[in-house]
């Protein structure tokens, strides 16, 4: 009897320490480590309300950004923002959705955005809401929603 518990409690080890070696070591959720453009179209608009680029760092599920030039045209921008020092924060779900607030502190100005990855995280296809405060001497834009895509740069 000793002997079966023995053989029987190397296997049981043995498959344990197997098991330890195949865990995934990749952070869970979409991969959006990297340069991206922003397209930011509001509803019933043909042109882009506003276009920018960003830098984002994922630590395990956690998305932080930074502004980068836009390389992607034509930079537009209705005077609600001023860019130059615009951030983000998010997180993934684990999977391929992506929640962003991108802020513009110079104006306390804010985009929440909500996408889904593509199969291969080269684009983030979602929807946004905006709401601005006062630019200068100009007073904040009315608060607006529509569509939004990143595309990697």
């Amino acid at each position: 009897m000793k002997r079966v518990f023995s053989i029987l409690l190397l296997v049981v080890v043995g498959a344990a320490l197997l098991s330890c070696g195949s865990q995934s070591t990749s952070p869970p959720g979409a991969n959006v480590t990297g340069s991206w453009n922003a397209v930011i179209t509001g509803n019933g608009l043909t042109t882009p309300s506003y276009t920018f680029g960003m830098s984002f760092t994922k630590d395990t599920t956690l998305i932080n950004g930074t502004e980068i030039p836009y390389t992607g045209g034509t930079q537009y921008n209705p005077g609600c923002i001023n860019y130059g020092s615009l951030t983000a924060t998010g997180n993934t779900n684990g999977g391929s959705l992506i929640t962003l607030i991108v802020t513009d502190p110079t104006t306390n100005s804010s985009f929440t955005i909500s996408a889904s990855a593509d199969a291969t995280v080269s684009q983030l296809n979602g929807t946004f809401n905006a709401t601005f405060g006062a630019n200068g001497s100009k007073a904040a834009c009315p608060q607006t929603s529509g569509t939004v895509q990143f595309t990697r740069q």
